[in-house]
């Protein structure tokens, strides 16, 4: 599927190319690599079979480690991550034309006789707009889902992180780790508030692949610092908001990768001091 025509043309470049076979290890290292790879599939699968869970987990783990992505996979892995979050921004902001649409609505219906008239030619107008953001905000969204199944069939299926990726958002709570939980209190997000819409069992979104925090989209976080209008249109950005490949002392990426991919951090994990993104106005 092509991007929608309103999105830069920067989206509409086809990043999920078949992986590379040349491994990043040093050629001296890869007949032993090679030699190892049937051995660590076997132990895998085992475990898969008899012990799903985290001990599976940590030798997917181990096996990333071990063997490595290729520049191609860890491209991909970083599309799709910006696919995700463009994703999250737009389930938030469905959400929140949504209300609007309906407030408009009732709003009208509300209005004295003598006043609907009066009313009605700018509410209207008003309400097509909203009608109109919400089918192209929901055409991106597809292209999101699409790009983020599109990574998993064809260059990363095969590897431990995504593999890993998989199983740690398949559990139905994979968001609500402590870590994440106190990042999005310190963002100003919804876990710092009475409302709790992070962790509310059964919440429903425009789409089931994404689950997560408070975006700048987020209605709630809207309502609370007091803006009346809706996010600007849904933009797909190269770069996700962390490195997927963490740098020495990258303390914030290290802990999303270990959030969204691995799940393996243990209570009170540390949060990234300094690293915390502010959801404001500035942002809509």
């Amino acid at each position: 599927m092509d991007l929608p025509s309103s999105t830069p043309s920067k989206m509409s470049t086809r990043p999920l190319q078949a992986a590379e076979t040349v491994s990043t290890k040093r050629p001296r290292q890869k007949p032993i690599m090679d030699s190892l790879k049937p051995v660590c599939v076997s132990i895998r699968k085992k475990l898969e079979q008899t012990m799903e869970g985290k001990p599976t987990q940590k030798f997917r783990h181990l096996q990333h480690l071990t063997f490595g992505v290729s520049d191609s996979e860890w491209k991909t892995l970083k599309h799709y991550f910006a696919c995700y979050e463009m994703l999250g921004v737009g389930v938030q902001k469905d959400l929140w034309l949504h209300k609007h649409a309906q407030r408009l609505k009732f709003t009208l219906l509300a209005a004295p006789p003598e006043q609907r008239d009066t009313m009605m030619a700018e509410e209207l107008h008003t309400y097509v707009d909203l009608q109109h953001a919400s089918k192209e905000n929901t055409e991106k969204c597809k292209w999101a889902v699409e790009q983020l199944d599109q990574a998993g069939k064809t260059t990363l299926g095969h590897t431990p992180i995504f593999r890993a990726l998989r199983w740690n958002q398949a559990r139905p709570d994979w968001h609500l780790s402590d870590w994440a939980v106190s990042r999005c209190v310190e963002a100003g997000g919804c876990c710092g508030r009475e409302c709790g819409c992070c962790a509310k069992i059964g919440r429903k979104y425009l789409y089931e692949a994404w689950k997560g925090h408070c975006t700048p989209a987020c209605g709630c976080c809207l309502e609370n610092l007091g803006v009346v209008q809706p996010v600007n249109v849904l933009e797909y950005l190269e770069q996700p908001s962390f490195e997927v490949r963490p740098r020495r002392g990258d303390t914030l990426s290290r802990m999303m990768m270990h959030a969204y991919v691995w799940g393996l951090e243990g209570k009170k994990a540390t949060t990234a001091k300094g690293k915390k993104q502010t959801i404001s106005a500035a942002n809509t």
